[in-house]
C-alpha cells in the first residue's frame, strides 16, 4: 500500500529517470574485446579481419585530442590493422526504440587509408563516418572541405557520434571536438547495429583506430505520461483501503 503510494505522487510530479547503460574499455578485464561485452543494452563484441582489438590506453590517437580513456584503469578499445582485409569490430543492440539514444566517441592519429564508424539494420548500413587521406565522408557521401582540416586530420582528433531513433528514421550527428565538423542529417531506417572498422593501409600504433563511452539511453516519460500512471497506482491503493 505505501509502496503505491509512493509511486504514485512520484509519477503524478512526474519524478522519472532516463535508462542508461554506459559500456567503456575500463571495465575490460581482457585484452581483446572478442566475444566479450554483452550487458543490458549491447550483444558481445564481435572482431574480423586480419587485425585484431586491444584494450587497452589510447595514448597513441594524437597530440591534438583531448583522451577518450576511461577514467581508471585508463584504458579505450582499439583496432590494428596490417594492409589486408578491414577489420572491423560490430555488436548489436539489446534495447532500443523510438526515442532512444546512442552515443559513443571515436578517436586517432593518422588519416592514412580508410577508418570509421557505421551503422546499420542487420545487414543493410544505414549511414557512416569515414576517415580517409584526403577528406572526411558522412552518411550521403558528402565530403567535409579539406582546407579547413589542415594539420588536424593528420594529427588526430576524436570525434563525438550520436543517433537518435525518431520515429522511422535514424537521426545522426558527428562532431569533432577540435575541429569544424559538424556533419548531421536524417537515414531512413531503425538501426540495430554499429560497427567501427580500420583499414588503414599499414601497421603501427599511430594507424590505430580507437573507440570507448558507448551509451544507449532510454527516453524519459513525459510528464503527462507519469501523471496517468501515477492517478491509476493512487486509484488501486485506495481501492485497496476501502476492501479493508
Amino acid at each position: 500500500m505505501k509502496k503505491l503510494v509512493v509511486f504514485a505522487v512520484a509519477a503524478m510530479l512526474g519524478v522519472a529517470s532516463a535508462f542508461a547503460v554506459l559500456d567503456e574499455a575500463g571495465t575490460y578485464s581482457q585484452a581483446s574485446i572478442n566475444g566479450v561485452g554483452a550487458n543490458a543494452s549491447f550483444g558481445n563484441w564481435t572482431v574480423a579481419g586480419d587485425g585484431g582489438s586491444w584494450v587497452e590506453s589510447a595514448s597513441g590517437q594524437g597530440v591534438n585530442s583531448a583522451t577518450i580513456d576511461s577514467a581508471s584503469p585508463a584504458y579505450s578499445w582499439q583496432i590494428w590493422h596490417t594492409g589486408g582485409a578491414t577489420t572491423e569490430a560490430y555488436r548489436s543492440f539489446n534495447s532500443w526504440g523510438d526515442g532512444y539514444v546512442f552515443t559513443a566517441q571515436l578517436a586517432y592519429q593518422y588519416d592514412g587509408g580508410s577508418k570509421g564508424f557505421t551503422f546499420a539494420n542487420g545487414g543493410t548500413e544505414l549511414g557512416y563516418f569515414s576517415i580517409n587521406a584526403t577528406q572526411f565522408t558522412w552518411s550521403g557521401g558528402t565530403p567535409e572541405a579539406t582546407t579547413s582540416w589542415t594539420g588536424l586530420r593528420e594529427f588526430g582528433d576524436v570525434i563525438d557520434i550520436s543517433l537518435t531513433q525518431n520515429g522511422a528514421n535514424v537521426d545522426f550527428s558527428f562532431v569533432s571536438e577540435i575541429g569544424t565538423l559538424n556533419a548531421a542529417g536524417s537515414v531512413a531506417g531503425t538501426v540495430d547495429t554499429v560497427r567501427f572498422f580500420n583499414a588503414a593501409g599499414s601497421g603501427g600504433t599511430g594507424n590505430n583506430l580507437y573507440f570507448n563511452n558507448m551509451d544507449i539511453t532510454a527516453p524519459v516519460p513525459e510528464p503527462a505520461t507519469m501523471s496517468l500512471l501515477g492517478l491509476g497506482a493512487l486509484a488501486l491503493a485506495l481501492r485497496r483501503k476501502m476492501r479493508k
